[in-house]
């Protein structure tokens, strides 16, 4: 591992520690699970292409697994509204 890795895994390591210590409401929590999953990608040796965070990201990864791409689109337009 390089020295700047070291450096970098450093950074978010006190960033999620700073996040996790005002989680107050819920959009806070959000944030702290999306934190942590960056944490997580960074400090892989094989990060994955995606990482599930947030209410309802694993329902929605799971819809893109088995809807056709354009039945999925029609579904997040759908909920754009």
């Amino acid at each position: 591992m390089n020295m700047y890795l070291k450096a970098y895994k450093l950074l978010i390591s006190i960033f999620i520690l700073s996040m996790f210590t005002g989680c107050s409401n819920k959009k806070d929590l959000q944030e702290a699970i999306a934190t942590k999953q960056y944490a997580k990608a960074v400090a892989a040796n094989k990060p994955k292409t995606r990482y599930a965070a947030g209410s309802g990201a694993k329902a929605v990864l799971f819809l893109r697994s088995i809807l056709s791409d354009r039945m999925f689109d029609k579904l997040m337009l759908s909920q754009m509204k």
